[in-house]
């Protein structure tokens, strides 16, 4: 899978997603004015985010982290509809849900997960894991 995961800056209120580098071509075959960040030679970064807290859009009663692609600098085509939303379920590890907007409602279409590593961006699970060798 070629995202990685999420890089937060919260006092900014933004992030952008790390994924890998070998990405470059699918995401120039669909978005051909995106120009990712290199980061180094496995790693760039692509689709800025703005984060904020709220309530969960399919359960309001749920307090999450908003990850929102909804401004100029993404792609109209399908980056700009999607709406992430973040809780924490134990110290330092997170539940994601994707969800699209379409046609004015949101539409749950996937889930992920985040690990905070001791430094530095927040890595998918899967990514941590086949840096670390497993799953701490």
């Amino acid at each position: 899978m070629p995202w990685l995961g999420k890089s937060l800056r919260p006092a900014e209120g933004s992030g952008i997603n790390v994924m890998r580098r070998d990405a470059r071509l699918p995401i120039k075959v669909m978005w051909p004015s995106l120009r990712p960040q290199p980061v180094d030679e496995t790693r760039m970064r692509a689709f800025p985010f703005r984060i904020r807290r709220g309530l969960g859009q399919l359960e309001p009663s749920v307090d999450v982290l908003k990850i929102d692609y909804y401004f100029d600098a993404n792609p109209r085509f399908v980056i700009r509809r999607i709406l992430d939303e973040l809780v924490e379920v134990e110290e330092g590890l997170y539940l994601g849900r994707i969800l699209y907007r379409w046609r004015g409602r949101f539409h749950r279409i996937g889930f992920f997960t985040l690990e905070r590593p001791p430094e530095g961006d927040l890595a998918t699970i899967d990514e941590r894991a086949s840096r670390s060798g497993g799953i701490r």
